[in-house]
């Protein structure tokens, strides 16, 4: 499953804008400044509205750019991208369907983990007499009950799926929208920066 990630770029706004002229000068400066605020604006977006249970998500929200490339049409196009890294970003972005029964083993890590900070609260191990010897069942043991916690867990995303959260796609959203409103700008002032 790939990773969720969203990318900024000059090019998709550049028709509105610019017209398709060639950037340079200060004017290449000026989009990448705008590509380079649209990314951070688009990492904090992401980072405000994603769930967080273990920050592993949290923080593998990662942006890079701005890169700058020319196309083969002689349009310099300058792009940023942020992407979260995370195993499981994918299917908080987007949910997941009914019907089939997810991975257990990360289910059980993230029980251990509610577990560890207090959140769920095992009872104590049963025993069981067989002969002279007691036996501590295996629903009773401390793994034993993280299992079956992670059953039921399991059982519930299988029955109800999960709910799209779309942390990603309103950071996008956002970031494009701030990068038109900026190229614009910037286009707007273009023939004048360089009459000077």
């Amino acid at each position: 499953m790939k990773p969720p990630r969203f990318r900024v770029d000059t090019s998709e706004v550049k028709r509105a804008a610019v017209d398709g002229r060639l950037l340079s000068g200060r004017m290449r400066g000026d989009m990448e400044q705008a590509v380079a605020r649209a990314r951070m604006l688009g990492e904090r977006v992401a980072k405000k509205h994603v769930p967080v249970h273990t920050g592993e998500l949290l923080n593998s929200i990662q942006g890079s750019g701005p890169h700058i490339e020319t196309r083969p049409s002689g349009v310099v196009a300058i792009s940023a991208e942020v992407m979260a890294r995370a195993p499981h970003a994918q299917v908080m972005e987007s949910g997941r369907r009914p019907g089939k029964w997810p991975p257990m083993r990360p289910i059980e890590r993230w029980v251990r983990l509610k577990v560890r900070r207090g959140h769920f609260e095992l009872g104590k191990a049963q025993r069981r007499r067989r002969g002279n010897r007691r036996k501590a069942t295996k629903a009773s043991t401390k793994e034993g009950q993280i299992r079956s916690l992670a059953f039921l867990v399991a059982r519930k995303i299988a029955r109800d799926g999960i709910t799209p959260r779309g942390y990603m796609a309103r950071a996008h959203y956002r970031a494009e929208s701030s990068l038109r409103r900026e190229v614009k700008k910037i286009s707007g002032d273009w023939p004048r920066s360089f009459e000077r």
